[in-house]
């Protein structure tokens, strides 16, 4: 029976259209969103009706209040702060655009992942008059900044390096060179990632003070994390960002709120469309041989996400394949991978022009692929958090996906079961057996 439901999940229609997750009844104008031109990008984007985390957010963000949203990956999250921010600044009192002021200002931990919300961001504001500006470290300062005076953007999307020497300054200089008098919201995407920032000079925090003092109680702060249950239990740290009486947005299995008396928490942080396997493979020397037939085996992946755990070892995969006539290609933030390759790679697998993917935890943040169906972890990610992001790569959008978690000892075995605990999802011992996955049972597990 046990086998059965689990086929079943496997064997899921693939391709789910984005009207089958929709909450039924509910419309962009209940929420709030009233531009004719937001409603129509959106319907050009076949986004005609909310998700779960959009309603649960847009009508706090559209009136201007500071909110938590914490859910996991691949739910909708970047369009449910976007749509009620550009809402906001096409109704603002001074919404005409090109006056040279930045209004909104999204802050992201990786060029990845921001490059990713500033393509959202451009298709939502099509024919508004308005624009959306990148700003990542890699590029010239001076370019950015010539870019950004040219373009004069209503919004702009970077990583906290970049966003801080625009808006805090240079070191050395007592001021930023981006004019923030008219700023309305500042985002911070992946929050939990930003305070992981070790550098003597977190550019977050500084980002944070200063818009703070020039916008003293009108500043709304959107605060996002796939960990953001965990948050709650460091309140000290949220109040620094969000005023009090901040909004909560977190969704369970089911998409719907939970509370308990005061307190909110979210009860998952990853897909319930994505299943979770562990494979046992009796020596290290076999690891890539199990990758070869995963790649055969039903359901048949439409594209893979392998992760290793450094840049030398990502090459040393790829190599490998190579030499078993399969084609992947490395994502790494290694110095031999030039940023433009990085940038192709992840473009490519997005758009569905590359397969297979090896790639450190640099690609578990950001990467929206939606046809990625597999998830294979050759080395285990060092704590439950990360798994949930890099689980958060498949199952886009409430497809289908595998996560299979490949083990080379009893003690390497413990650890996606103790994910599995702290993240309330099912982990199942599995094996490629006939060209299927197939669940191991208990007394076939050897030690």
């Amino acid at each position: 029976q046990a086998q059965q439901l689990f086929e079943e999940r496997c064997f899921e229609d693939p391709v789910i259209e984005a009207t089958d997750l929709m909450a039924p009844g509910l419309s962009w104008k209940d929420l709030g969103i009233t531009s004719p031109y937001l409603l129509s990008n959106l319907s050009e984007m076949k986004c005609d009706s909310p998700l779960p985390v959009q309603e649960k957010s847009c009508p706090s963000i559209v009136v201007g209040s500071d909110i938590l949203i914490g859910t996991y990956t691949g739910s909708g999250k970047t369009l449910a702060f976007l749509v009620p921010i550009i809402q906001r600044l096409l109704f603002s009192e001074s919404a005409e655009p090109a006056k040279g002021d930045v209004r909104a200002i999204v802050v992201a931990p990786g060029r990845e992942l921001a490059s990713q919300i500033v393509s959202v961001a451009r298709s939502l504001l099509e024919h508004t008059g308005h624009s959306v500006v990148l700003a990542i470290g890699g590029t010239t300062f001076g370019r950015n900044l010539d870019h950004i005076r040219k373009r004069k953007p209503s919004i702009i999307v970077g990583t906290p390096g970049r966003i801080a020497e625009l808006v805090v300054g240079k070191p050395g200089e007592k001021s930023g060179r981006l004019k923030i008098s008219g700023l309305q919201s500042i985002v911070l995407d992946e929050f939990d990632a930003l305070l992981e920032y070790r550098a003597h000079r977190d550019p977050t925090a500084a980002i944070m003070t200063l818009v703070k003092k020039r916008h003293t109680g009108t500043l709304q702060t959107v605060l996002c994390s796939a960990t953001a249950c965990d948050m709650m239990k460091l309140p000290q740290k949220l109040d620094k960002f969000l005023r009090p009486g901040y909004a909560k947005a977190f969704a369970d299995q089911d998409d719907k709120l939970v509370t308990s008396g005061d307190e909110t928490r979210a009860t998952t942080r990853v897909s319930r469309t994505v299943i979770h396997g562990v494979i046992h493979v009796p020596h290290r020397r076999m690891v890539l041989d199990t990758v070869r037939r995963i790649l055969h085996t039903e359901p048949l992946p439409q594209q893979i996400l392998i992760f290793a755990e450094s840049a030398h070892k990502v090459d040393m995969v790829v190599e490998k394949l190579a030499d078993m006539d399969i084609i992947a290609a490395p994502l790494h933030g290694g110095k031999k991978s030039e940023k433009l390759d990085r940038a192709e790679v992840s473009k490519a697998l997005r758009e569905g022009f590359v397969g297979i993917v090896v790639a450190t935890e640099i690609a578990a943040r950001g990467l929206d692929a939606p046809l990625l169906t597999h998830v294979i972890n050759l080395d285990l990610p060092t704590d439950a958090s990360h798994y949930a992001h890099r689980a958060g790569r498949c199952g886009r959008g409430g497809r289908p996906g595998v996560v299979l978690n490949l083990t080379t000892n009893q003690k390497e075995r413990k650890v996606p079961q103790k994910f599995a605990s702290s993240l309330g999802i099912e982990m199942y011992t599995v094996e490629t057996r006939g060209g299927k996955l197939s669940i191991v049972e208990a007394r076939d597990v050897q030690d």
